[in-house]
């Protein structure tokens, strides 16, 4: 069976070179592709955040990857972020350009108080839970979108905030750095390919 893949391998790489006159790794073409259609899946949904973590996640382990490889570290490393980099601000730079809505969320979101009936509201709210919580237990100011603020969501940090105080939110953050950073130093002592990257990617 290796030798039937191996074989397939090599054709594939053979017909991609002949048209396109470039060396191919097979393997690194599937995961790219295979990459970009889960990130599809996930904007589509849509969720920005979650693709972005998602896409994160992907740089961190291809970081990895490089760094663990023998030769041409830097240039790799180099054509990674970059093209990631490049590819992002055209994107960017594109999305703002012909969303008037998008621009202004951007401006709302550096100058909350431009727009506090608007998509300011949420933004000022939280700042009032931040500046009202106590050490331990619920903010004297726990404002009018408290409700919003849900556990579950990306806002879990001000609902925990808003609910328990600093010291019960602080905890939680550095409990789970610290079990991220664990998880990476078991990962560095993991010898199969597999499970490092995937403890890898776990904590990342």
């Amino acid at each position: 069976y290796k030798r039937q893949d191996l074989n397939k391998e090599s054709k594939l790489q053979n017909t991609i070179s002949k048209y396109v006159n470039i060396k191919i790794n097979v393997n690194l073409l599937k995961v790219i592709i295979l990459s970009i259609f889960s990130l599809i899946f996930f904007m589509l949904i849509p969720s920005m955040a979650s693709a972005g973590i998602l896409g994160l996640t992907y740089m961190i382990l291809g970081t990895v990857k490089i760094l663990l490889s023998k030769t041409n570290k830097a240039k790799n490393l180099l054509r990674l972020w970059g093209s990631v980099i490049l590819i992002g601000t055209i994107l960017l730079t594109f999305m703002l350009g012909v969303s008037p809505f998008k621009w202004n969320r951007v401006q709302v979101t550096i100058n909350p108080e431009s727009d506090p009936e608007g998509a300011g509201w949420i933004a000022i709210n939280r700042k009032e839970i931040i500046e009202s919580a106590k050490v331990l237990g619920e903010a004297e100011n726990k404002s009018d979108a408290i409700d919003l603020f849900d556990e579950g969501t990306d806002s879990a940090f001000i609902a925990l905030l808003a609910h328990y105080g600093w010291a019960v939110s602080i905890t939680i953050v550095l409990t789970i750095i610290a079990l991220s950073i664990k998880l990476i130093f078991n990962a560095i002592t993991i010898k199969d390919n597999y499970g490092k990257f995937l403890i890898i990617g776990i904590s990342s």
